[in-house]
C-alpha cells in the first residue's frame, strides 16, 4: 500500500510539473510585436507570427494556416490603430477563444493631414488619419512592452513574476538606447533634418528627434506616379533643399532612385519601418532596428 501511494504521488508530481511546464501560446500580428512578446514571455511563451520579417503587412493576404494559428492561441498581441486592417475579419473566422490585445492602448496617436490611399484601413477623424506606426517612438515601446507585460500576467499569474522581470529588463535596454539616440540625433544640424522616404511611416519617430519626413506617398506618387508630380516633388527637393531620400525594406525603391537622378538629393541608405529583417539580419529585434535607423539617418544627414 505504501508503494502504491508513493508511486501515486510521483505521478501527481510529475503531472503537476508537466502543466506548469506548459507554455502560452501567442501569435503576434507582426515581426516587430513579435519580438517583443519574446523578450518580455521569454521561456513560458511561444510564439508564432503572421506577416513575417521583410513582409509587407498591408499587402498582406492571411493563409488557412494562419487562421489555424489564431484559432489554437492563448492570446493575438496586435498593433492596432488599424494598422492589420485584415485583422479582425481574421480573428472573427478563426473562432479563437485567445484574449485579443492591442498593444498601443494607451498611446496617443498622431494623425495624418492627408488623405492619400495608404495601404492601411484608417478611419477618418476631425484631425486627420490616424498613424498607426506607433513603434517608431521609443516613448510609444515602453507602453507596448507595459501591454504586452499585463496581458501575460494575467494569463498565466503563476509567472507574473518573470514576465515583470523580463519587462524590467527590456525596460532597461530601452533607456540605454534612449541615450545614445539623442547623444546621435544632437549632431545632426538644424538645416540638415528634412528627408523623404516613400512609405509615411517615421512620423512617431519624426516628432520625437525633430526631424521632418516627407513621404512620397503623402504627394501622392507612392504608385503610379506622373511626371507633374515628380516633377513638383523634385522642385520641393530643391527649394526645401532635402538632403537625402531614403527606401524602405518592404518598400520599391524604384520611385526614389528615378527621384534621386533628377534631383540634388542622394538616396541615403534603407530604413525599416513595418518589418524586421530576417534572423541574424541587421535588424532582426525591435532594439537593433531603431538602432540601425538612427545610425543610418544620422550618417545621411550629418553633413
Amino acid at each position: 500500500m505504501k508503494k502504491i501511494l508513493i508511486a501515486f504521488y510521483i505521478i501527481l508530481l510529475f503531472s503537476c510539473h508537466s502543466f506548469a511546464e506548459t507554455k502560452i501560446k501567442a501569435v503576434a500580428s507582426f515581426s516587430i510585436i513579435a519580438d517583443l512578446v519574446e523578450n518580455i514571455g521569454g521561456e513560458h511563451v511561444v510564439v508564432e507570427t503572421i506577416v513575417a520579417a521583410n513582409q509587407d503587412a498591408h499587402l498582406f493576404q492571411p493563409s488557412p494556416q494562419d487562421v489555424k494559428k489564431v484559432a489554437a492561441a492563448d492570446v493575438i498581441f496586435i498593433n492596432g490603430l488599424n494598422f492589420e486592417g485584415w485583422i479582425s475579419k481574421m480573428i472573427s473566422n478563426s473562432g479563437t477563444k485567445g484574449v485579443v490585445v492591442a498593444a498601443t492602448t494607451g498611446i496617443k496617436p498622431r494623425y495624418l493631414n492627408h488623405t492619400h490611399e495608404h495601404g492601411h484601413h484608417h478611419h477618418d477623424h476631425d484631425h486627420g488619419i490616424v498613424d498607426p506606426h506607433a513603434w517608431q517612438s521609443l516613448a510609444n515601446a515602453k507602453i507596448y512592452v507595459y501591454n504586452i507585460k499585463k496581458a501575460l500576467q494575467a494569463i498565466d499569474p503563476s509567472n507574473a513574476d518573470d514576465y515583470e522581470k523580463n519587462a524590467s529588463n527590456y525596460l532597461a535596454q530601452i533607456k540605454q538606447l534612449e541615450a545614445e539616440v539623442k547623444n546621435r540625433m544632437a549632431l545632426i544640424p538644424a538645416s540638415n533634418r528634412k528627408v523623404i522616404s516613400n512609405h509615411d511611416a517615421f512620423g512617431y519617430f519624426g516628432d520625437e528627434y525633430r526631424i521632418k519626413f516627407l513621404a512620397a506617398a503623402s504627394l501622392g506618387i507612392e504608385k503610379q506616379a506622373s511626371a507633374k508630380n515628380i516633377a513638383n516633388l523634385i522642385n520641393q527637393i530643391r527649394a526645401d533643399k532635402v538632403k537625402a531620400l531614403f527606401v524602405e525594406n518592404i518598400s520599391d525603391s524604384r520611385l526614389l532612385k528615378q527621384i534621386e537622378n533628377d534631383s540634388d538629393a542622394v538616396i541615403g541608405g534603407k530604413l525599416y519601418s513595418d518589418a524586421l529583417s530576417e534572423k541574424g539580419g541587421e535588424a532582426s529585434t525591435y532594439i537593433d532596428m531603431f538602432r540601425y535607423n538612427v545610425e543610418t539617418i544620422a550618417d545621411a544627414l550629418a553633413g
